[in-house]
């Protein structure tokens, strides 16, 4: 029981770590893109490359 037991565990452990890691990476991305187009709205109110 010991030997079935515990790779399903560590696969369970290695599925929420990738899953926890994805959900950050994707965040941040999302993140990025809200920044980007929020710089893009400032650009385009203040009449383009100011900066």
């Amino acid at each position: 029981m010991e030997v079935v037991w515990k790779p399903m565990l560590t696969g369970r452990i290695i599925a929420f770590a990738t899953r926890v890691i994805f959900s950050e990476f994707e965040l941040t991305i999302m993140v990025r893109r809200d920044i980007l187009e929020l710089t893009e709205m400032v650009k385009q109110e203040t009449g383009g490359e100011q900066m």
